[in-house]
């Protein structure tokens, strides 16, 4: 009896490789506009943000996102540099704004990357360790300027736009019932 069971997981996780694989075959960006995330959380960033900032960078596959892979920890960014650059566009807006010299407010801002990098960034890191994937958060976010992009669109800050949803046009119900 012990060994059909034994045979029927070995079989059902042969059959799954999402139960045992944190595989992911793309990226969710996704980004938010401070000043709609601050209208629901108390926001202790000051002044906010005045565009897109960076909420994570999701790993998904055709099972939706990819979530808590591995228990890798994070490391805190040494890099001057890099600390900036990611506090600019992926600031954590429930935290004052870090003071760069002060050691424990660059912790605390750390904290919300760490808990990304945890959450999401360790089910890539079968290709991307934890620099390369800051680095290609940065990356998309400086090609992709969502920002941009909206105002290319027509639609820009400081302005309402007028939404216009059509209805979803379905074909006749076969039981003829409309």
């Amino acid at each position: 009896m012990l060994a059909e069971m034994f045979k029927l997981l070995i079989l059902i996780l042969a059959l799954c490789p999402s139960a045992i694989d944190s595989s992911f075959q793309y990226f969710n960006m996704v980004e938010q506009w401070p000043g709609g995330y601050c209208q629901f959380h108390r926001c202790r960033r000051v002044p906010w943000p005045n565009d897109f900032t960076i909420h994570g960078l999701w790993p998904a596959n055709h099972t939706g996102t990819v979530e808590n892979c591995k228990k890798t920890g994070f490391a805190p960014i040494q890099d001057e540099n890099k600390f900036k650059q990611l506090d600019s566009i992926w600031p954590d807006l429930d935290q004052p704004r870090p003071e760069y010299d002060t050691v424990g407010s660059r912790v605390l801002a750390q904290s919300f990357w760490g808990h990304e990098w945890k959450k999401h960034g360790t089910c890539s890191e079968n290709m991307y360790n934890q620099t390369q994937y800051f680095d290609l958060a940065i990356k998309l976010k400086n090609r992709y300027n969502l920002l941009s992009i909206l105002e290319q669109g027509g639609l820009s800050r400081g302005h309402s736009h007028e939404v216009v949803l059509y209805p979803l046009l379905l074909p006749p119900d076969p039981g003829g019932v409309a």
